[in-house]
């Protein structure tokens, strides 16, 4: 049931992404508009993650978990319907909220559900679903986008939504709530979520005008207040909705920390790596999504694999081998230039995809290994919000490094070499290599922190109580 409603999720994700273009011609608007049908499912899954996982603590797992089935059904057949632009954006709200109902409550179901010894092997398979609903959204969406229209993008979950829903309702198991008593921190709630809607808002600002806008400055002075005003709500809360002292213990501190750095990372391949293969090698998209697959191909076949070793063998080898992969295959892709083709380019990305499957699973089973039962929904909810963080921050930072360097590059390129077209690709070239020193580095830092956080057992005690 997990199953059906991570791979619903990620499919949605991807084909959404890719229909844009389209959705902006039939409203005829711009794409500045158009681009809130993604930014306004990115901010509210991104606000709600938490609260919805410290929610199914106290009043249970099941319930919230079909409820977000539902929910996301629902906003999925508005989504269908939607007469207008500003109609799909509230209506993909709807949908989103349905969503952080379920992916807040993913991996603590499974940690719930299976013993110690299987835990990391059954996230190992979450994690290869995942990477199959981003592998099949591409393909699949580009036939549905010529073939039926964009509304079949949102048609084509309504039956996997309702018979998930179904599935959810008789195969979930009502278990004891241990914290039916607590109060949900309703005050830390808000300002964690009015905190992390401004920091997206001021990294899309950043991305987009730059960080001379006075808007760009106002959005992430909101953030600071906010999360200043989470911080001293949640060290006097009875029940705050996290428990800061987490972070005080090196698996679950370090182990967010480097979801954080390794999306990151991870996101500037995947959100530079098209712009490559289109302006310098001049591949055609049908070349280019074949390409483009190899790195959630990698994913579906190690992320298991390294989930089941992880029970076996521990968690510390796999993360810290897997970020170290990672971050030497990012840092190889400054060897590409004018003259690489799509093998240098398809090698660069296995390695990317093995390191990225070696991480991720062993990393999630220790993060909620090292909490106790009654605080699996708080660490799921905040595991999921350091993955969202991560990726709009890897966009964020890769096009902000992008931009600044290939403007540098030009303007002293331009007294050198008279072809344009040349030009513009050299400039391209040595903006992308900047990229990938930084967010390299920065995977390699994340498999440093992997190695110095120490062991996780294989059978993990309740290290962290309420």
């Amino acid at each position: 049931v997990v199953g059906m409603g991570t791979f619903m999720g990620t499919l949605n994700a991807s084909i959404v992404n890719i229909s844009l273009p389209t959705i902006s011609n039939y409203f005829q608007v711009k794409l500045s508009l158009v681009a809130w049908v993604m930014m306004a499912y990115l901010l509210t899954t991104s606000s709600l993650l938490i609260a919805f996982g410290r929610m199914a603590d106290i009043i249970g797992r099941k319930l919230i978990y079909t409820s977000g089935f539902l929910v996301f059904t629902c906003g999925t057949i508005l989504c269908s319907l939607s007469g207008g632009i500003y109609q799909l954006i509230i209506f993909r709200v709807i949908q989103a909220t349905g969503g952080a109902m379920m992916v807040a409550n993913s991996a603590a179901l499974i940690t719930e559900s299976f013993p110690d010894t299987e835990r990391g092997k059954a996230l190992g398979l979450i994690g290869g679903i995942v990477a199959i609903g981003l592998t099949c959204g591409p393909p699949l969406g580009g036939f549905i986008l010529e073939e039926l229209g964009w509304r079949w993008i949102f048609y084509l979950n309504i039956p996997v939504g309702i018979i998930g829903f179904g599935l959810a309702v008789f195969i979930l198991k009502k278990r004891p709530v241990l914290l039916l008593e607590q109060k949900f921190d309703i005050k830390g709630a808000f300002f964690l979520a009015s905190g992390l809607i401004l920091l997206l808002l001021g990294l899309n600002q950043w991305q987009n005008i730059g960080w001379s806008s006075p808007s760009t400055h106002w959005l992430f002075a909101g953030f600071l207040f906010f999360s200043s005003l989470f911080l001293v709500t949640e060290t006097k809360s009875k029940n705050p909705i996290v428990h800061l002292s987490f972070f005080r213990h090196r698996i679950f501190g370090i182990g967010n920390l480097n979801v954080l750095l390794a999306y990151l990372s991870h996101l500037s391949v995947v959100f530079l790596m098209p712009f490559y293969l289109t302006r310098v090698l001049e591949l055609s998209p049908s070349q280019m999504g074949w390409i483009l697959i190899t790195v959630p191909l990698c994913l579906s076949v190690i992320a298991p694999v390294s989930g089941w070793l992880s029970d076996k063998i521990g968690t510390r080898i796999l993360t810290t081998s897997g970020l170290l992969l990672a971050g030497v295959s990012i840092l190889s892709l400054l060897q590409l230039d004018l003259n690489s083709n799509y093998q240098d380019v398809v090698l660069r990305l296995i390695a990317l995809g093995l390191g990225a499957g070696m991480f991720y699973s062993p990393n999630s089973s220790s993060i909620m290994g090292s909490v106790s039962q009654e605080n699996y929904g708080r660490a799921a909810g905040i595991l999921a919000t350091m993955r969202n963080l991560g990726m709009v921050m890897g966009v964020s930072v890769a096009s902000v490094i992008f931009t600044s360097s290939e403007n540098f590059y030009l303007s002293q390129l331009q007294g050198q070499i008279t072809e344009s077209t040349l030009m513009s690709k050299m400039a391209f070239t040595r903006a992308f290599h900047n990229v990938y020193i930084v967010t390299g580095v920065i995977c390699l830092v994340g498999a440093l922190l992997s190695y110095i956080r120490g062991e996780s057992k294989v059978r993990y005690p309740a290290m962290l109580e309420n």
